[in-house]
């Protein structure tokens, strides 16, 4: 994920929780990246439309989904994006 919002997205919130059922394990991640000017308010709408259909190369984890699931843009006093988004993890080993 921050490859694909590179150095313009700063990660202001992380929750992780764990989800399942009898049959597999997993765990719902949100997470929320702020974008803070000009150039970075432009990376955010080029993160927002990249990210449901991000490869993410995560070891022994399989990504059931990816979805932005919120968006907050602001001009005053500065632009910024606030990108809110989840992201289902299953494990595989």
């Amino acid at each position: 994920m921050t490859d694909l919002a590179g150095p313009a997205g700063n990660v202001t919130f992380h929750r992780e929780r764990q989800w399942g059922h009898g049959t597999f394990r997993g765990h719902r991640h949100t997470i929320a990246l702020e974008f803070v000017g000009g150039a970075k308010v432009t990376a955010a709408e080029a993160f927002i439309v990249a990210f449901p259909a991000h490869e993410f190369g995560l070891a022994d984890v399989l990504v059931a989904e990816a979805a932005v699931v919120h968006v907050d843009r602001d001009l005053r006093p500065a632009p910024s994006t606030l990108v809110t988004i989840c992201i289902l993890t299953l494990e595989t080993a």
